[in-house]
């Protein structure tokens, strides 16, 4: 939702990531955690940096999901509070487990739901954020939908949604949104739409799995 300093980040995390916010930046972590390509094998549990193409790695804390990383250079950013941001030089993949949403008139919050269609509902109705299509996709083996949402106007003061990391919007423009069941509780999966990116994005998404 912050605009300005906050453009390119397709979901801010409200000051830490982009200029303004309620937890402090060094809740993010991108590095001191050794490379998982040094320890040879299957999977292994995902490292705060630089990740490893090829490579199979297990994030914390979402009931076995798991990424293999596409060519290309990524990164992962590990928040206090459980949620994760995939990122290249030139786009970001936040996994966030929400606690609320806005409500519809911006005055209260409302409890994430587990239910991918009531969270849908409830997204569709946060000020500023319109649903401009959807379309079945299959991601970790799940049927849910890529969800295309236009962002328009929001306020720091209401952010869109609030998770153990902190409080998060969108920034003006489009963006992309999956809903992916973990466990008992629903994700909230996202990138900016930039024609330039759209492939880098979706590589990340069909390179997920959950293991068994």
């Amino acid at each position: 939702m912050v605009r300005g300093s906050a453009r390119g980040c397709a979901l801010v995390l409200i000051l830490a990531a982009c200029g303004g916010a309620t937890v402090s930046p060094s809740t993010i972590t991108t590095g001191g955690s050794p490379s998982a390509a040094s320890v040879p094998g299957g999977p292994m549990p995902m490292p705060a940096g630089q990740l490893t193409s090829g490579t199979t790695y297990v994030f914390p804390d979402f009931e076995g999901l798991a990424l293999t990383t596409p060519e290309g250079a990524w990164s992962a950013g590990l928040l206090n509070g459980g949620d994760v941001q995939i990122s290249s030089t030139s786009v970001a993949i936040y996994f966030i487990l929400p606690a609320t949403i806005v409500s519809s008139d911006g005055t209260a919050r409302r409890d994430w739901p587990t239910d991918p269609e009531m969270a849908k509902a409830q997204l569709e109705a946060a000020p500023g954020v319109t649903i401009a299509a959807t379309e079945p996709i299959t991601i970790a083996g799940v049927q849910t939908e890529l969800i295309s949402v236009t962002a328009r106007g929001g306020s720091a003061e209401a952010p869109l949604i609030q998770s153990g990391s902190g409080e998060w919007g969108f920034t003006d423009g489009e963006n992309a949104v999956v809903l992916l069941p973990v466990g008992d509780r629903l994700m909230f999966v996202t990138y900016e739409v930039r024609a330039d990116t759209e492939a880098a994005s979706m590589s990340v998404l069909e390179g997920l799995a959950f293991l068994d």
